[in-house]
């Protein structure tokens, strides 16, 4: 997303990503497999011949969609998914922007003794906290 608006992914998001969530995967895979397996069986349902895919359509689509480095910037303005992706964006640091507030407000007020939440806000916080930084909303969306 830096390429066409966003901010960049920050070495404590990254962190958060692969250690913190990784950690927690174990605790949100069993709850969601049995949707996961409904919703597949609904899209896919069992075939008792082969079925075949025309791959190519589908890749080629994919690579369609790529956008030569030094251009990525015109993806904002030429781009509608480019601009749809950067309105979601937008809502979802208004929607984190509570929960983000109501946790700093915590800290600040408690210090470590602040509740722990095991949730992604949290984990980026500690990650931010630990290199002496604050993280705001649009970070942590």
């Amino acid at each position: 997303m830096s390429k066409v608006g966003g901010l960049e992914i920050t070495e404590e998001i990254q962190i958060s990503s692969r250690v913190d969530l990784n950690h927690t995967l174990n605790n949100l895979i069993e709850p969601m497999q049995t949707p996961c397996f409904r919703a597949a069986e609904k899209a896919m349902p069992a075939c008792p011949d082969w079925t075949s895919v025309v791959l190519y359509p589908k890749i080629l689509e994919l690579f369609s969609h790529m956008h030569y480095p030094a251009l990525y910037w015109t993806a904002y303005y030429l781009d509608p998914e480019a601009g749809l992706v950067n309105g979601a964006r937008r809502e979802a640091a208004e929607l984190a922007r509570p929960v983000l507030e109501a946790q700093q407000s915590a800290y600040a007020a408690d210090g470590a003794r602040a509740e722990n939440h095991d949730d992604f806000i949290q984990w980026i916080m500690d990650n931010y906290r630990a290199n002496g930084k604050t993280i705001t909303r649009d970070e942590i969306v």
